[in-house]
């Protein structure tokens, strides 16, 4: 039987940094916000959305590009992060699913795939990279440094509409996103909308979003999102 104070959190675990998962449209502008909220940023690169920055050379200037191309750099980063070989004030990995992808195929070379049973093997692969990611996640909320995780969004497929599931949500296998969710103080869904771009901190029916970092409402600009990331950030 487990001691209860095997469930006792180590207050190091708590980030001392904000930890943002941000997740919207392709196009809709997360990479732009998030190199706001940094002045020395690096952006781990697993996609191409990064070329964005170039129509904005005040963001370009204070920002460098990381293209990753294994899970076992990323952990090097973290860790150079930690001794501070590499030095910034806000990592922004663009994009997460693109990562945890890294990190599946990997699995996937390692291992035999069980064609009699593929549900099984697939539920296996999905835990198992959820056990890869919470060491580094770990980490991450111990360094001095913001982080934001972008993603796209995953808007239920027609059967689930047709059921009532209209609840639209970061593109990343379950497991993995509600392991981040317990590391990040903000989940925001972000996407451009009649009157401009809309940022939803709060969750609904209809999206995924949270905030314990306090925004004062449900809907914020882009000025109030950054201003209130770095004041916190001042803290």
């Amino acid at each position: 039987m487990a001691s209860p104070v095997d469930d006792i959190v180590d207050v190091d675990d708590v980030p001392k940094h904000p930890i943002i998962n941000l997740y919207g449209p392709e196009g809709c502008g997360k990479t732009i916000l998030s190199a706001q909220l940094g002045d020395n940023n690096l952006i781990v690169a697993t996609e191409r959305s990064n070329v964005s920055l170039s129509n904005f050379p005040k963001l370009k200037a204070k920002t460098k590009i990381l293209k990753l191309k294994t899970f076992d750099r990323f952990t090097k980063l973290i860790a150079q992060l930690a001794n501070g070989e590499v030095v910034a004030d806000h990592v922004i990995v663009d994009t997460f699913p693109a990562l945890v992808d890294l990190k599946l195929y990997e699995q996937l070379r390692k291992v035999q795939f069980n064609r009699k049973h593929p549900d099984v093997n697939s539920l296996e692969d999905y835990q198992l990279l959820k056990e890869h990611f919470k060491g580094p996640l770990r980490q991450i909320a111990r360094l001095d440094i913001s982080f934001t995780f972008i993603s796209h969004d995953r808007v239920p497929d027609e059967a689930s509409y047709e059921k009532g599931d209209k609840l639209i949500r970061p593109n990343v296998p379950f497991a993995v996103h509600r392991l981040l969710n317990g590391y990040t103080n903000l989940t925001a869904y972000m996407y451009k909308g009649k009157e401009g771009r809309t940022l939803l901190t709060e969750s609904s029916r209809t999206h995924i979003a949270k905030s314990h970092i306090a925004m004062g409402s449900a809907t914020v600009s882009d000025e109030t999102f950054v201003k209130v990331i770095r004041d916190w950030k001042g803290i």
